[in-house]
């Protein structure tokens, strides 16, 4: 789901009582809910865009934890 500014306090209590990771979010953007919009293809997004890198952090820790987890 969109994050504005910080995940909302009830959502980081839920992540420590279950003893959950959160491995990253995505901030809200304007322009990527235009470009969705006006049926425009999303991943066409801008690399500058903070959606954009926000995504490539996420994927670059997501591949480093399956990494990790394949390693006997």
């Amino acid at each position: 789901n969109r994050v504005r500014n910080s995940l909302p306090r009830p959502v980081k209590k839920i992540i420590e009582e279950e003893g959950l990771e959160l491995l990253h979010s995505i901030p809200e953007d304007e322009k990527l809910l235009k470009m969705d919009q006006d049926g425009n293809p999303i991943w066409k997004i801008r690399p500058e865009s903070s959606v954009y890198q926000a995504v490539d952090k996420l994927m670059k820790k997501l591949n480093y934890e399956k990494t990790r987890e394949a390693k006997p």
